[in-house]
């Protein structure tokens, strides 16, 4: 979850600085990008869906397919039908990508997708056996690469989770904010 907190800080921060940016060039400033939180979490997230990758590809998954089986795998234990919207949602991405993952996992065998009880107009998500077996194999491997990515954080970890949970809440309501304007 840290990328996707680190991932939607990021693009909500480029939106922002991009007319600070341009005032600043204007006025003949230019700041250190080494300084600015944004470029850091930025750096820090390439890195980390960079090393991510490495490691996933050895079960013939991208970080992103992933993220998707397992967003889709814990809400199916939170309500009893899971929609893309809900994976869009939880996960944060653009609901194209999460369309074009779930079309990657249901052709891998790990999930399925079929039209709700409910309302037939919208498709209900469901992990496979096979997909369930997937994220056995793969969520040590992740969880023990992010206590070594993360382990320089030490003692201080657990306080800068707690800011980037407080950081995320309250980016989900500027962008509710924003998509009423």
């Amino acid at each position: 979850m840290l990328v996707v907190v680190v991932t939607t800080t990021i693009n909500l921060y480029f939106v922002v600085m991009t007319t600070k940016m341009k005032e600043l060039i204007e006025q003949g400033g230019f700041p250190n990008p080494k300084e600015k939180l944004g470029y850091l979490f930025w750096q820090i997230n390439m890195q980390w869906v960079r090393r991510v990758n490495q490691l996933v590809s050895e079960f013939d998954m991208t970080h992103t397919q992933l993220i998707t089986l397992i967003a889709t795998k814990w809400l199916s234990t939170k309500q009893d039908e899971v929609i893309q919207q809900d994976v869009v949602e939880t996960i944060k991405i653009d609901r194209m990508l999460v369309s074009k993952m779930v079309k990657k996992n249901v052709a891998a065998g790990l999930m399925i997708k079929k039209s709700s009880e409910k309302d037939s107009r919208v498709n209900v998500l469901k992990i496979t056996k096979g997909g369930q077996d997937k994220i056995v194999q793969v969520l040590p491997v992740m969880l023990k690469a992010e206590q070594e990515f993360y382990g320089a954080l030490g003692k201080d970890r657990e306080n800068v989770t707690l800011h980037l949970q407080h950081l995320l809440e309250n980016i989900d309501q500027f962008m509710n904010q924003s998509n009423k304007n």
